[in-house]
């Protein structure tokens, strides 16, 4: 096993790991580089927990696992309340914050203790395509499709520097004594805390503010300072700029096609589900409905599909009748 990344998922099983080291473990995992240690960790612990002599062990835990992986892919749920272990509900993709389920097993344990002598580096942490990132800081960045963000894992002890390729919205938490930095080739966009849209996919950059003021410019010099509505163009070819005043919601419609819950409640994901569907959802159990969840739906999934996956994290269930919602059963918070 790699070393940093058994590393990393050591930190993460005894509850050690900082915002940093699970977005660099959560990469890691997305490289699929680790896909056949994880299938066979799981569908050991599957097996040992989830015996079922009708079906046979090694059928069932192929199965769950199937289901796991296409889960995990798109969106990425997570649920900081505790629940019950239970088959069925293990398939609801139930996930943690590092966006793929990893079952907390003795032999995982075990095998990374034997494995781990390293030191963290300062490694470069890519994403890629249509994503929803949580920067070490708090910050946050929604990926467009076909980008590329990038960032050293040394990022906010001294510097709060990213590298963008493509287009991303970012909403970035206010450090005084640090400025936000994007750099698109040779385009610098500076920040302390706001949120403004950089759209970098042609021979020109675009920056739009939605909150706060945003500087643009190169290494020698300024090309301006813009605030929410407005908007300035970069002529990457000869460094020409000009400004303008927009609307910023109309300019960013990509980024509203997305449903993001990010460390809301329940109830809170009810509200942005009404608005986006035009239903009305109701709760059987009102005991759900302060539970905390982050999810993110970035590829226009329909009613159904985010019904399930947020129901799922509650193990309730729901029907829809017209334009009514009913979430039935679920667990609270523990």
């Amino acid at each position: 096993m790699n070393d940093r990344f058994a590393y990393l998922l050591k930190r993460y099983l005894d509850k050690l790991a900082t915002g940093e080291e699970l977005e660099e473990l959560r990469s890691l995992i997305r490289t699929n580089e680790f896909e056949d240690i994880v299938k066979s960790d799981i569908a050991d612990y599957l097996m040992a927990d989830f015996k079922d002599p009708e079906t046979g062990r090694e059928h069932q835990a192929d199965v769950l696992y199937d289901r796991i992986l296409n889960e995990v892919r798109e969106p990425f749920v997570k649920v900081e309340t505790g629940w019950k272990r239970r088959w069925m509900w293990a398939a609801a993709a139930v996930l943690t914050g590092i966006g793929v389920v990893i079952w907390n097993s003795g032999k995982w344990k075990k095998e990374i203790a034997k494995n781990v002598q390293v030191a963290a580096t300062d490694s470069l942490l890519t994403f890629s395509n249509k994503d929803f990132i949580h920067l070490p800081d708090g910050s946050t960045v929604l990926l467009n499709e076909g980008s590329v963000l990038s960032y050293h894992a040394s990022y906010g002890t001294s510097l709060r520097e990213v590298s963008l390729s493509g287009e991303a919205f970012f909403d970035i938490k206010k450090d005084p004594g640090h400025a936000f930095i994007v750099h698109t080739g040779n385009v610098i966009t500076k920040v302390l805390g706001t949120a403004f849209n950089i759209d970098a996919r042609q021979k020109k950059i675009v920056v739009t503010v939605t909150r706060g003021l945003v500087e643009v410019g190169d290494k020698n010099k300024t090309y301006g300072r813009i605030k929410p509505d407005e908007q300035i163009t970069v002529n990457t070819a000869n460094n020409q700029f000009k400004l303008a005043e927009v609307n910023a919601l109309s300019e960013l419609k990509w980024k509203n096609e997305s449903l993001i819950f990010d460390e809301i409640t329940v109830e809170e994901s009810a509200k942005m589900i009404e608005e986006r569907y035009n239903v009305k959802v109701n709760f059987e159990n009102n005991d759900i409905k302060k539970c905390r969840i982050s999810a993110w739906f970035l590829n226009g999934e329909d009613l159904d599909h985010v019904l399930e996956m947020v129901s799922g994290t509650r193990q309730a269930s729901y029907v829809v009748k017209g334009d009514q919602v009913n979430i039935i059963g679920g667990f609270g918070c523990e």
